[in-house]
This record gives C-alpha cells, sequence and structure tokens, in this order.
C-alpha cells in the first residue's frame, strides 16, 4: 500500500512540477502511466522481491499472470514498439542532454528495420497485465557474439529487482551460446550490478 502510494504520488508529482514549469503534459500519457500503478502488479512484484531476498531462486516465469519471452524484432507489434519508446521517453525525461536520449532511442528503432536486421535482432519482453514492464535488446554481431542494450524497466515496476532478475535470466540463457558485449553508464546502480 505505501508503494502504491509512493509511486503514485511521485508521478502527480512530477506532472504538477511539468505543469508548473510550463511543459506541454501528454494527458492520455499520464492516464496510462497511472493505469500501471496497479495494486495486483505492485502486490505481485513485492512478493517476488521479498521472496527473492529471502533466498527463494524463483524464475521470472513464476509471477502470476505475467508473460516473459523471447521475439524478434521484426516480429513485435507496432504498439508494442511504441510502447517499448514510451518506456523510453519515461525513464530518459530528466536526463540534461536530449542529444543523447534522442541517439539511443533511434539507435533502438534499427532493431525494427526489416530489410537491415532480419534475423539479426531480438528482444526478451517481461509482460504484466497487457502492458510491458521490461524489455532488453540483443544483437547479432558478426562474430555470432552478442550486444545487449536498451534495458528498460516502466516506473511502476522499478525497485522490485524486475529489471536485475530479468536481465539475469536473459544474459544467462544468452551466454550458454554467446559472448556477450554491453555498454553501461557506470552511474546507473541497475547497470553495476
Amino acid at each position: 500500500e505505501e508503494t502504491l502510494y509512493k509511486k503514485g504520488k511521485q508521478l502527480l508529482s512530477d506532472t504538477y512540477i511539468d505543469i508548473k514549469n510550463n511543459k506541454n503534459i501528454d494527458f492520455n500519457k499520464l492516464d496510462k502511466q497511472l493505469d500501471r500503478i496497479n495494486v495486483d502488479t505492485i502486490t505481485t512484484l513485492a512478493i517476488f522481491k521479498q521472496a527473492v531476498r529471502n533466498g527463494e531462486k524463483l524464475p521470472i516465469e513464476s509471477i502470476e499472470g505475467a508473460i516473459f519471452s523471447k521475439k524478434e524484432a521484426v516480429d513485435i507489434l507496432d504498439k508494442q514498439r511504441d510502447e517499448m519508446l514510451e518506456l523510453y521517453d519515461t525513464n530518459w525525461k530528466n536526463h540534461p542532454d536530449r542529444n543523447f536520449v534522442e541517439s539511443l532511442k533511434d539507435y533502438f528503432k534499427t532493431a525494427f528495420n526489416p530489410e537491415k536486421n532480419k534475423k539479426k535482432n531480438y528482444l526478451y519482453i517481461f509482460e504484466k497485465d497487457d502492458n510491458i514492464r521490461a524489455f532488453v535488446r540483443f544483437e547479432k554481431q558478426k562474430d555470432d557474439s552478442l550486444y545487449a542494450s536498451a534495458l528498460n524497466v516502466d516506473e511502476a515496476s522499478k525497485n522490485f529487482g524486475l529489471g536485475e532478475a530479468m536481465m539475469g535470466e536473459a544474459l544467462t540463457r544468452e551466454a550458454k551460446k554467446h559472448t556477450l558485449y554491453a555498454s553501461c553508464r557506470k552511474d546507473n546502480p541497475s547497470n553495476m550490478r
């Protein structure tokens, strides 16, 4: 209950600040973000986090009502791609270097170009309540290694160990067959873990 209040309060507080600073507010987007903060999801993720803290080895697929899948980028629906780009916007909205953020998004969009990237890019996606809660991209390199990038977790699902659990599972699966590479921002605690 406390987590729900905190997440809702933070979202509304950020929106208030944006209004005060005369920023344009997309109320449809705000409505979607509020929908993501729901009792079932937050409670389930909190239970998952506590179980992991208590030493339980739970597969990410064990989260009730969740889907954890690996999909080729060319098979991702436009709606899902747009949802992932919205997560980018939300997660990076306060980053001071807007050109850097746009370059990240532009690079991410290259995964969905079927002519250039057929069978080269795929994503692990975690969905709960018909919403994408987290995703990570893998791009096959010429030497058959993989480059991991674009880890994003939606705001309502952060701080429950979801990104860490998802990355752990995806990296474990892919490391069995491939050498993995990634670039990480050292100021991001999730990356350092």
